[in-house]
């Protein structure tokens, strides 16, 4: 039987739904106890005069900046392996940067999406991520230059594919890789930037105005929805 795509993506939604489940019941379990306390404290806060949209609408974002966090996380690691099997010795072994230029299409849309939706829902936090993840390109802007990705006034990332596909490996490794590179310091801070959003998502997913909580399917479709499935 042909295994294709959408079946690894079954496969791992399903997985991952499962432990997302197991969350679910963590939290359902322990949210008993503060329930009386929280609805005090959202009565106290004048949150009950919201409409039901805004907390839909505010897990939606959580669930965005999560996904797409998780997403840059994945490619930002692949290009920070070094070593005889890691991607820039198989460029180096192939004579061609056809699949660094793939991973790093990958890195830059995650990236891009990823401060995009940080300013997007802008709080202490986030705005901390998003200056954070900007820094660790800035920084870099001479070396990515050469190799064909362009730091745009925003911040953004942009790639001359040609310039890209026909730089030096040892130049791209340098720009992008090594274990303190940048792609490391991007990997590690999307992490973060993930694991927030989900906390935040997990705390507080349909938790509307009469001070009730929703259903797991309407959870899991919120993070789904919001982009998780880019991670697989």
């Amino acid at each position: 039987m042909r295994i294709t795509s959408n079946m690894l993506y079954n496969k791992a939604d399903s997985m991952y739904a499962s432990m997302l489940y197991g969350r679910y019941n963590a939290l359902s379990n322990s949210v008993s106890s503060r329930t009386a306390a929280k609805k005090a404290a959202i009565q106290k806060n004048g949150y009950l005069n919201l409409p039901d949209s805004f907390y839909q609408t505010n897990n939606n974002a959580q669930a965005g900046i999560a996904g797409r966090s998780e997403a840059l996380r994945s490619s930002a690691l692949n290009l920070s392996s070094g070593g005889k099997n890691g991607i820039y010795a198989s460029a180096r072994n192939n004579k061609s940067n056809g699949n660094l230029l793939l991973e790093t299409r990958q890195m830059v849309s995650g990236y891009n999406a990823t401060i995009k939706n940080l300013r997007n829902k802008p709080s202490t936090i986030n705005t901390y991520y998003q200056r954070s993840l900007e820094n660790a390109v800035t920084q870099n802007k001479e070396a990515l230059e050469k190799v064909g990705i362009t730091v745009n006034r925003d911040n953004s990332l942009s790639i001359r594919e040609q310039t890209f596909r026909s730089a030096d490996v040892d130049d791209i490794e340098n720009a992008l890789g090594g274990a303190n590179g940048m792609t490391r310091q991007l990997a590690n801070i999307s992490d973060s930037v993930s694991q927030s959003a989900s906390r935040e998502v997990l705390s507080n997913f349909a938790y509307n105005r009469y001070g009730s909580y929703g259903s797991f399917e309407s959870y899991l479709s919120a993070l789904l929805g919001g982009g998780f499935n880019s991670r697989f």
